[in-house]
C-alpha cells in the first residue's frame, strides 16, 4: 500500500476518532448525572464542548490554510485524549468544564484541517476519499455511542473516558508516524 493512502486511511481514521469524542459524553449522560446531580449542568457541560467545536472551526480552517495539517491532525487527536483523561479525573465542575473546553478544542481542530488535507492529498480520487473520510466519521459516532455507553455501564463513565484517552493517545502516535506532511499542492491520483 503507498503512504499516500496509508495517509489518508490514518485521517480517515482520526475523523472517525474525532466524531467518537462528540457523543461520548451524551451516552454517557446518565451515568454522570449520579456525580454531578443535575441534567442541566450536564447538558451545558454537552454544549461547552459543542459550542466550541463549531466556533472553533472558524480558526482551524485558517490553519488548515496556513499551517502544517500533519501537525494539526496530530494535535487534535492528542487534546482530545488529553481531555478525555482529565473528565475521567475531574471531581469538581470548574476542573470539568476546563476539560471539556480542551476537549472543544481538540475536537473543532480537525474538520477543516482533515478535509482539507483529503483534498489536497487527491486529485481523480477526491470524492471517493472523501467519502470515505466522512463514512469513517459516522461509524466513529456510532460506534461511540455504543462503546462508550457498554464500558461506561460495566465499568463506569470514569474509565470510559480513560479509555478514550488512550484511543487518542494511540491515533496521534499512528498518525505523527503515518500522515505524510504536505501544504497547499493537489497530489496527483
Amino acid at each position: 500500500m503507498s503512504s499516500r493512502k496509508r495517509s489518508l486511511i490514518a485521517a480517515s481514521l482520526s475523523h472517525g476518532a474525532m466524531h467518537g469524542y462528540l457523543v461520548v459524553l451524551p451516552a454517557l449522560l446518565p451515568l454522570m448525572k449520579k456525580d454531578f446531580n443535575n441534567y442541566l449542568i450536564l447538558g451545558l457541560l454537552i454544549s461547552v464542548v459543542f459550542s466550541i467545536y463549531g466556533w472553533g472551526s472558524l480558526l482551524a480552517g485558517i490553519i488548515a490554510d496556513h499551517w502544517f495539517r500533519r501537525k494539526a491532525i496530530v494535535l487534535s487527536m492528542f487534546l482530545c485524549s488529553i481531555a478525555s483523561l482529565f473528565i475521567a479525573l475531574a471531581y469538581n465542575l470548574f476542573f470539568m468544564i476546563i476539560s471539556l473546553i480542551i476537549l472543544g478544542i481538540g475536537t473543532s481542530l480537525y474538520h477543516p484541517v482533515g478535509f482539507s488535507y483529503i483534498a489536497f492529498f487527491t486529485d481523480k480520487t477526491r470524492g471517493r476519499w472523501i467519502g470515505i473520510h466522512g463514512l469513517a466519521g459516522n461509524i466513529g459516532m456510532a460506534m461511540g455511542f455504543v462503546t462508550s455507553a457498554t464500558i461506561g455501564y460495566l465499568a463506569g463513565w470514569r474509565n470510559t473516558f480513560i479509555v478514550w484517552a488512550g484511543i487518542g493517545a494511540t491515533i496521534a502516535i499512528i498518525d505523527l508516524i503515518v500522515l505524510e506532511e504536505q501544504r497547499n499542492k493537489i497530489a496527483k491520483g
